[in-house]
């Protein structure tokens, strides 16, 4: 998938439109995402901002459509407040999420998938706001139903990214995925057989029904402490933030990516040369 933007209020641009005109043309699923903050770009209240990005974003569609009918397009307007003080987009905080909520909606009303962010923050550093930021957006965009949830490990008003914080949001995304699974109600879960057999003042612990499901319906952190007070201090008073630095350069010292296929590398340069000929046409 890939993204182009609107430059806010209801300006399109030339490079945006043909890239826009090229996903279309070869199927590429893309987003034309209206980039506004409200109070600077796009009307002040929430509403109004709404209503802009939607103008913004429909008017990519139309055009999409018409040079190829039913190529995959996901609806998007990544609107963020504008903090007034520094005339920053806010990238934290409560507003962005919200937004999203309504592209959710809106998403579902024209039958499209929709775009969203998550895990993306004002912070220089991964600190208390650096945290609250990540698990609240990622949560939001869950429950949103955001489709393409973007911007994790973004930090100081997405002008940065930080490997750290792109592992921090992927602890929030593992809790945030346990969360979205509900509880699961089936006679073997209700567990009414085994109440009655353990009856008042037993326990729990050594029920094969625990043994069974134990690993499956609890989630299991990877980088957060749940050792008591006394065992995390003798064994060093290791934080989060050293976890995650320790994840990090385990990442880059041994992850192999996994290689493209060749026929994918194939087609990606035969639309890098067909672009290369229409430019070296439109110089002539």
């Amino acid at each position: 998938m890939t993204y182009t933007q609107p430059i806010s209020p209801l300006v399109h641009t030339k490079e945006a439109l043909q890239k826009l005109m090229l996903a279309s043309k070869y199927s590429i699923p893309i987003t034309h995402c209206s980039g506004l903050q409200s109070g600077s770009t796009a009307p002040v209240t929430m509403a109004g901002s709404m209503v802009l990005g939607n103008a913004e974003c429909l008017a990519g569609l139309v055009l999409h459509q018409v040079i190829n009918p039913g190529a995959p397009f996901i609806y998007g307007i990544c609107a963020t407040a504008t903090d007034m003080a520094t005339m920053l987009g806010l990238y934290g905080g409560p507003e962005m999420p919200l937004y999203h909520c309504a592209v959710g909606e809106m998403g579902r009303f024209y039958k499209l998938p929709s775009f969203g962010t998550a895990g993306c923050t004002e912070s220089a550093t991964i600190d208390q706001q650096a945290a609250i930021d990540a698990t609240f957006s990622i949560l939001i965009a869950a429950l949103a139903g955001n489709n393409w949830v973007h911007d994790c490990g973004y930090m100081a008003n997405g002008l940065a990214g930080s490997l750290d914080y792109i592992v921090f949001c992927d602890e929030c995304i593992s809790m945030t995925k346990h969360y979205m699974r509900g509880i699961n109600i089936t006679p073997e879960t209700l567990a009414l057989e085994l109440i009655n057999d353990v009856g008042p003042g037993g326990n729990y612990l050594a029920a094969q029904h625990t043994l069974k499901h134990f690993k499956e319906v609890d989630w299991f952190p990877r980088y957060s402490n749940r050792k008591s007070y006394h065992n995390w201090a003798a064994e060093g008073r290791i934080t989060m933030n050293d976890r995650i630095k320790n994840e990090v350069d385990k990442i880059l010292a041994s992850h192999k990516p996994q290689p493209l296929p060749d026929r994918i590398i194939v087609e990606f340069d035969l639309i890098i040369q067909e672009n290369e000929k229409r430019v070296l046409l439109e110089k002539k």
